[in-house]
């Protein structure tokens, strides 16, 4: 009976785990507070650019990032008061056709009202020869750059380059532009957390293969960091160093005269 419940847990575990899945996973990126500048080009200007925030790995595919062939990626993200700065790593695959036009792709899609389908969207391309694109009014095949808008501005600085390896993409995107066409950010923002059922609230990230017309994608949802020197105590104060080790130093100090009173005691001679 053991040996038979084992043998059927062991069949449910394996075809559990090679299950297609019909929604591509939603990566959680923590954003960090800029602490080194960036000089958006692609490149690792030093040694210290990108050190003040985290590296996560996410898996771009086609068809929103669920369908091969897979992609591995690396992202980086940092923010202020006014600007977004990303870093995207993407690996170089095989089947790919590298070509100078291949660029990076972020883009947002999202309603002014969460119940319903996203109506508004934004978007960075960029390029690895050129100026960087920002885009609006996406209509699920084409986009609109912004600066054809009556008060659209550009609001997008980055650069790319292949190391014959891998992709490099740096961006710089401002939180507010306040013209209109972009996203309207502020640091403590999570955007892109929409659950598989909403269809708005989408961040995507990727690589847009110009040769084959195809988007390696996958969604993330970014977590924007607030300034850490703004923020509040907690209520009622915080404790000083000498004084949580006088409290943590009575607190042992009381554990063990409970222990000691718990102990059995035993009479001389019993």
């Amino acid at each position: 009976m053991q040996i038979t419940l084992l043998i059927t847990l062991t069949i449910v575990i394996h075809c559990t785990s090679i299950a297609p899945t019909t929604e591509a996973a939603t990566n959680k990126v923590v954003s960090r507070w800029l602490q080194n500048p960036v000089t958006p080009d692609g490149e690792i200007t030093n040694n210290v650019e990108w050190c003040d925030t985290e590296k996560h790995e996410i898996t771009l595919g086609l068809n929103g990032g669920k369908s091969p062939p897979f992609l591995r990626a690396w992202m980086w993200v940092k923010n202020d008061q006014s600007n977004i700065y990303i870093l995207l790593k993407i690996e170089y695959f095989k089947t790919l056709q590298y070509d100078t036009e291949d660029h990076a792709i972020i883009y947002y899609l999202w309603s002014d009202d969460p119940t319903q389908s996203w109506d508004r969207s934004d978007a960075a391309w960029i390029y690895q020869i050129g100026s960087p694109s920002d885009l609006h009014n996406y209509d699920g095949a084409t986009w609109t750059h912004d600066t054809l808008a009556a008060e659209g501005e550009n609001n997008v600085k980055g650069g790319g380059y292949y190391d014959s390896l891998f992709y490099w993409f740096e961006a710089v995107k401002v939180l507010n532009s306040t013209d209109g066409c972009d996203w309207a950010l502020a640091p403590g923002d999570a955007v892109g957390a929409g659950n598989p059922t909403q269809t708005s609230d989408l961040l995507y990230v990727g690589l847009y293969d110009d040769s084959q017309g195809k988007r390696y994608e996958n969604r993330v949802t970014v977590a924007l960091s607030v300034d850490p020197g703004k923020t509040s105590p907690p209520v009622g104060g915080s404790l000083e160093p000498n004084e949580a080790s006088l409290l943590n130093l009575a607190a042992a100090v009381t554990l063990l005269a409970l222990g000691g009173a718990a102990l059995p005691r035993h009479r001389p001679g019993a």
